[in-house]
């Protein structure tokens, strides 16, 4: 059924979905109403869908949205109950009408771009949205935790603006540092531009010092209290006096082998062959040959040296 105006005929036999009313109501307010409902219908299905991406910003705005509707279905039940005609009733939802046209905007947004697009869009629109201070706030939250668990713990979240690539940590020779970790292109957040850079290098070097087994704590009140800047300082120095440290031991272990301060090393290795008995010593396989009686010589050479 249509309504048998002429005009709104016209204007919605292409529409998948069209408001029915009776005559006796005006027919100015028609076309507030059923965006309205079209609206309502639209934001319904991105609730549902929302709520199953977990831990995303489309999740957050859903959540955000579930609110909103709630407060406006109290209002439309207060209205039916309480006013007779749709003048009164327009006025008393005008405000709602407009937010919840906004809410389709974002919608729209959700659509065409992905989580940290989404955020960067919504400082877009800013000051075109009343509430949407509110909704960046909650989604800026989101972006933070994750950064704090990137800056921390060298942990990635879903939906983070760096990804990691699938590299062997041994094969340092293809530039694993370099392109293990990486910023993904469009996805970082405006208001982080200038600290991209430095948030990436925190999880580096906390994931080098995971795969070298020398656990960094670091409370996240820290980054509370330094700042960005401060904790990659922090990091950066535990790190390289970690590494360091480790290289003057290796240093220090190989000088005792080479220069002969510490034989302990060649010691075990001429015990492990002379106890092997199925090593074979020598190529012509005779444990009674000249080479090997030798050889065996200098085993029990060193292993009467008191090292």
């Amino acid at each position: 059924m249509w309504y048998r105006h002429d005009e709104y005929f016209y204007r919605t036999k292409n529409k998948k979905y069209a408001l029915i009313i009776s005559e006796e109501y005006s027919f100015e307010y028609l076309q507030h109403f059923e965006d309205l409902c079209i609206n309502i219908r639209i934001i319904n299905m991105f609730i549902k869908k929302g709520q199953l991406l977990q831990n995303s910003i489309k999740n957050i705005i859903s959540d955000f949205f579930i609110e909103k509707m709630v407060n406006f279905f109290k209002k439309v039940l207060y209205c039916k109950n309480n006013i007779s005609n749709v003048e009164e009733l327009y006025v008393r939802l005008e405000q709602n009408i407009k937010e919840i046209s906004s809410m389709r905007k974002i919608i729209d947004i959700c659509c065409e771009y992905n989580e940290i697009e989404i955020f960067n869009n919504l400082i877009i629109v800013q000051k075109n949205i009343d509430f949407c201070d509110e909704l960046i706030k909650n989604c800026y939250s989101k972006i933070e935790l994750d950064i704090v668990k990137w800056v921390t713990r060298g942990e990635i979240s879903n939906y983070f603006f760096i990804k990691e690539n699938n590299l062997n940590s041994l094969n340092i020779e293809n530039c694993f540092w370099k392109h293990k970790y990486v910023i993904e292109d469009n996805q970082i957040p405006v208001n982080l531009t200038s600290d991209a850079k430095t948030i990436l290098n925190c999880g580096k070097l906390l994931s080098l010092c995971k795969i070298l087994k020398f656990e960094m704590k670091i409370n996240e009140n820290f980054l509370t209290e330094r700042g960005l800047y401060g904790l990659f300082s922090y990091i950066n120095s535990m790190t390289l006096t970690y590494i360091k440290d480790n290289i003057k031991q290796e240093l220090k272990i190989l000088q005792n082998y080479v220069l002969m301060n510490d034989m302990s090393f060649f010691n075990d290795l001429f015990i492990d062959l002379y106890n092997d008995k199925s090593f074979n010593i020598s190529n012509d396989f005779s444990l009674a040959s000249e080479e090997n009686i030798n050889f065996i010589y200098k085993i029990n050479t060193f292993k009467k040296l008191n090292i």
